[in-house]
């Protein structure tokens, strides 16, 4: 016999309650033990338990006290519920929350990049250190994400170019690196490579574009003077 019924319906707690009357009270158990039994208190192995199973007016008030105790149980547990249920919603408002007041990039306005168009194609194509170091800029790039527009010396084979923009010709560290292919300009019947740099972390000074076409047995970079300022 299981040490608690619990189901209202159950008809084994029905004939319980009714099957074994004790109108003498034989043997019934003192009050104290009825509530440690309620309770849950007392051991499946304890003796007042045979007793509880064979004595009606004994397993009726133990089904009182038991019974308060599992509503008791059951009306924390649905508070434990509502809790959980108030914290997850709360804890979304605060994210919702901090995503307005502090920004996150999904809710922010998207800022359309800037085109720069940079002409190169009566710039020469002399390598490396025959570019003056403190000459004239070819072009002004803000500190942000840019859409380059390079038009490539006349004589420029097509094919993937290399597009690097470098604090200095001898060194190889590049605060913004990319590459496109070469494709046909309609205006001037030369060669165009458009792609977007990210210049938002370079310093505000003189750097180099360098372009370098990605061919095999294709080894030489050109330098063109740039600068990049704040926005």
């Amino acid at each position: 016999m299981s040490a608690e019924p619990i189901d209202d319906d159950n008809p084994i707690e029905a004939i319980l309650l009714t099957g074994f009357p004790n109108p003498e009270r034989i043997g019934c158990l003192a009050p104290d033990v009825i509530e440690a039994l309620g309770q849950k208190k007392l051991p499946r192995e304890d003796p007042a338990w045979r007793h509880i199973w064979n004595c009606s007016p004994c397993f009726k008030a133990f089904k009182v006290i038991r019974d308060r105790r599992l509503a008791e149980v059951e009306h924390t547990q649905k508070r434990r519920g509502r809790f959980k249920l108030i914290a997850a919603v709360a804890a979304g408002l605060v994210i919702l929350l901090s995503a307005y007041f502090f920004g996150m990039p999904r809710f922010r306005t998207p800022v359309e990049a800037a085109v720069i168009p940079i002409d190169l194609t009566n710039a020469g194509i002399e390598r490396g250190s025959s570019n003056p170091e403190n000459g004239p800029t070819l072009a002004e790039l803000p500190k942000a994400t840019v859409k380059l527009r390079i038009f490539l010396p006349r004589t420029s084979k097509a094919g993937r170019y290399m597009i690097a923009i470098l604090k200095s010709k001898t060194e190889d560290a590049a605060v913004a690196l990319g590459s496109a292919l070469a494709a046909p300009n309609g205006e001037n019947q030369g060669l165009l490579v458009a792609l977007d740099l990210d210049l938002s972390t370079a310093e505000v000074g003189r750097y180099f574009l360098a372009t370098r076409l990605l061919e095999a047995g294709q080894d030489a970079s050109y330098y063109y003077p740039v600068i990049i300022v704040a926005k």
